[in-house]
């Protein structure tokens, strides 16, 4: 029984090493309202342990994904909601995540 569940376990194991897991993913991170490119916005797939920053014009890149239907999550700054959006894995086109930013205008003050 040890030897059969060792096999099955060792097959399983070949299989999952045999999934090619060499595609890409990139895009764009914009202003929902503006569609200006959101700079170093905070991008993650929970599922994979990946998180990556965009770059100063809202591009990203992840790489070395597997096929399969996953979540990214995009936080565009600090004290922003979270954009989640699910992408199918190997993808066609950039995808475009388009997220909510808001201004927060600041008190002047004098500094003495």
């Amino acid at each position: 029984m040890k030897h059969l569940l060792l096999c099955a376990f060792v097959l399983v194991s070949l299989i999952n090493l045999a999934q090619n897991c060499g595609f890409s993913l990139n895009g764009t991170v914009r202003d929902n309202h503006t569609q200006q490119p959101v700079p170093f916005a905070k991008l993650s797939i929970d599922a994979v342990n990946l998180q990556i920053q965009a770059d100063s014009l809202g591009n990203f890149t992840f790489s070395q994904l597997c096929p399969s239907t996953i979540t990214v999550r995009c936080i565009p700054h600090f004290g922003c909601e979270p954009t989640d959006v699910s992408v199918t894995i190997p993808v066609d086109s950039p995808l475009i995540i388009n997220v909510e930013t808001h201004l927060i205008d600041l008190d002047e003050s004098e500094v003495i």
